[in-house]
């Protein structure tokens, strides 16, 4: 059975918070709760930093801020088993604080997991990394 077939969007819990500071280092803490459909089972996956955890950052609407255009990270639960998970803007960019809709997708390395629209909360966006 296909991967896509056994989790469910509707028992996804995400609860990550990303953090980057201003060189631009990118750090992950949380979880995110996946249910198998099969067995009403509930995986939790740990974010973690380090390899995995990234940001992409530009000036998509040349508005002279830099704004944050995809973020990423590690999940891996107690067995071991290890996720992706990422969150791409629908706007393009986060530039200033606020909600702001975008796609999160979770990803085992062969396909798509989850995808599924969702809305990151920036609490600040000032100055942007420098790099």
């Amino acid at each position: 059975m296909a991967i896509e077939d056994v989790f469910d969007v509707p028992g996804t819990q995400i609860n990550v918070v990303f953090q980057i500071n201003p060189e631009g280092d990118t750090s992950a803490h949380g979880t995110v709760r996946i249910r198998d459909v099969n067995t009403n089972a509930t995986k939790v996956f740990h974010a973690t930093s380090g390899e995995g955890t990234t940001a992409s950052c530009a000036d998509a609407d040349n508005d002279g801020r830099t704004g944050l255009q995809f973020i990423a990270a590690s999940l891996v639960a107690n067995d071991g088993e290890e996720l992706q998970m990422s969150f791409t803007p629908t706007t393009g960019e986060i530039d200033e604080g606020g909600e702001h809709p975008g796609i999160i997708l979770i990803t085992d390395g062969t396909g798509t997991v989850l995808e599924f629209e969702g809305t990151i909360l920036a609490l600040s966006a000032a100055n942007g990394p420098t790099r």
